[in-house]
This record gives C-alpha cells, sequence and structure tokens, in this order.
C-alpha cells in the first residue's frame, strides 16, 4: 500500500525542456553528459553553453578551474598508432586511440571539450589566451566574450585576425593586452576598455577607454599630451570628446610629481577640483571643435590614478 503511495510516474523530458535545463548546467557537467550520454548530444549541440572562465594556458584548457590535458604514451615497437590520455585536474579521465598530426593534439583537445556546443553560442565571462601556439578555432565555434585576455607571448592584433570569425558575436567589455604590432582592428577598436600591460606607443591608439598598466615618466605623458593637442591644432586624428586615459599610480606623491611636471611644460589653466575634500589640482588645456583635455587624478577601486580626459567644454 505505502509503495503505490510513493510510485511516482517519470517521463522524459521534452526537447525543449532539455534545452532549458542543459543550459543552465555547469559546462564541465555538460561535457560528462556528451561523453557518456550519446543520447543527449544531438539536443547539447544547439544548447548555448555558458562559461564563467574558460583559459588556453600551455598545452591545458581550463573550463571554471577545471584543467583538461591530453598526454601522450610512447608508442610501442611496430604499432602504427599512438594513444592519447585526457587528465582532468591531474587524474587519469578516459584513453582514446588516435593518431594526431604535426603536434596537433591541443587542437584535438579543444574541439573534444567544445564541440558539444558547435552549432550554438558558447558565452564566456573572461577568455585567457595564454602563451600556447594554437592554430585557431574552427570556423562554427562562436564565442560571445564579455572580457579577453591575451598573453604576453601572444601578438594581440594577430589572434583577433585569425580568430576574428569565432568573436564576431563579441563586444569586449574589457580587453587586456601585452603587445600589439597594430591598433587598427575592429575588435581592439570597439572594445569598451582596453587594458595595456607592458610599454607601446599609445600616439595612433583611437580607443575611447584605456588604462595603462605599465610604469610611465614625465616624458612619456608629456609627448602624449604633445600628441593630443598638436594633432587637434593641425585638424589631424583628434580624440573624441569622452576619450579617457587611466595611467595606474603608486600613490598621490606620485601622481602629484607628473601634474607639477605637466604645469611647467605646458600653458593650461589650473585649477582646484571643489568637488574633493582635500587638495586635488588639475589643469585643462584647450583644443579645437570646443573641447578641451583636462589632467587630474583620484581614488578609483582603493587605487590612485591619473587620469586625462577629453571633454566637451560648455
Amino acid at each position: 500500500m505505502i509503495g503505490s503511495y510513493l510510485k511516482i510516474d517519470s517521463k522524459p523530458l521534452s526537447y525543449q525542456s532539455s534545452k532549458a535545463v542543459l543550459k543552465h548546467l555547469d559546462y564541465n557537467s555538460r561535457f560528462q553528459l556528451h561523453e557518456q550520454c550519446p543520447s543527449l548530444r544531438n539536443v547539447l549541440k544547439v544548447t548555448p553553453g555558458f562559461l564563467n572562465r574558460l583559459e588556453f594556458v600551455g598545452d591545458c584548457v581550463k573550463i571554471n578551474g577545471t584543467t583538461y590535458q591530453l598526454k601522450m604514451t610512447p608508442v610501442k615497437l611496430g604499432s602504427t598508432t599512438n594513444h592519447i590520455q585526457l587528465w582532468i585536474n591531474g587524474n587519469l579521465y578516459a584513453k582514446t586511440v588516435s593518431e594526431p598530426q604535426n603536434n596537433k593534439e591541443l587542437a584535438y583537445l579543444v574541439c573534444k571539450l567544445l564541440r558539444q556546443a558547435w552549432e550554438a553560442v558558447l558565452y564566456v565571462g573572461t577568455l585567457v589566451y595564454g602563451n600556447l601556439i594554437f592554430p585557431g578555432f574552427p570556423k562554427f565555434f562562436k564565442f560571445h566574450v564579455q572580457h579577453l585576455v591575451i598573453g604576453k607571448d601572444q601578438d594581440a592584433s594577430d589572434v583577433l585576425r585569425r580568430f576574428g570569425e569565432n568573436f564576431q558575436n563579441s563586444s569586449f567589455k574589457s580587453l587586456e593586452l601585452f603587445r600589439t604590432s597594430s591598433f587598427e582592428v575592429p575588435l581592439i577598436q570597439s572594445a569598451e576598455k582596453l587594458i595595456i600591460n607592458e610599454r607601446m606607443d599609445l600616439s595612433a591608439l583611437k580607443s575611447r577607454r584605456v588604462h595603462v598598466e605599465f610604469k610611465i615618466d614625465s616624458k612619456f605623458l608629456t609627448d602624449l599630451i604633445d600628441c593630443w593637442l598638436w594633432n587637434g591644432a593641425v585638424g589631424k586624428t583628434e580624440k573624441e570628446a569622452g576619450s579617457v586615459f587611466i595611467f595606474a599610480m603608486k600613490g598621490f606623491r606620485e601622481a602629484r610629481m607628473f601634474v607639477d611636471d605637466v604645469k611647467m611644460k605646458f600653458e593650461g589653466k589650473f585649477y582646484v577640483d571643489k568637488r574633493w575634500s582635500h587638495y586635488k589640482p588639475c589643469f585643462e588645456f584647450p583644443m579645437q571643435n570646443s573641447s578641451s583635455l583636462q589632467l587630474d587624478y583620484c581614488v578609483e577601486d582603493e587605487k590612485v590614478i591619473l587620469v586625462m580626459r577629453v571633454e566637451q567644454s560648455l
């Protein structure tokens, strides 16, 4: 009698219900389902995937903190195939038999991990493309990435040109890079915030919001200001109103030193920003088209920053 009350009629989820459930499943769990439940593969491949963090570093792929790596076993004498072992977080997961050519086992791993959603879009919070020599993603992989980090051993412009088709649905909220041979790449120019970690010439940079994380000196800053003012004066590419460059400072003392150096070289309007409770000197330099270049410093995220911006004059 009790058993009849506890009996539950179970019905398989419909196609649409399965998609609704699977898209909220952790991507690592989706990978396990894809490998162990062939009946779900057709649903998985058209269900968008959501990843908080996806990293390509060295010969590993990390998904939401889980590390995947392929290891080759020694080829036995007389064998025409190689054994590839898949390791997850340092533990052996599976052994397959394949014949990777030209050291393409990493591409094999990437396809194996991401193919479960190959007809849909992968929504990625942060994608880290580290020191990885990778031929590229298949064209059918589509990423929608909010924050992209390109490692120090990579040319950012080259990476974005090679993978441009894969990122066609992306408008980066932030793009972090160490070096680039060119800023004339649409995905660089359209990033809401560009973070630059190593020193390079920024005079031709058209991005509107730039965070400079490398150490600058007074000459670097005054040359950049001179470039902005001179370009505007002769009618060349003028910085648009709303453009902001933010420089990381060690503290208020260093920020004041840069402001003093600028004051010595340029003739501008000196004033004290009364919106601040402490003494905060600021400078303003007139530009053409009724705009002005302003320089001051403040605290952002508990860090002292030097801010150079172009504002529309009232």
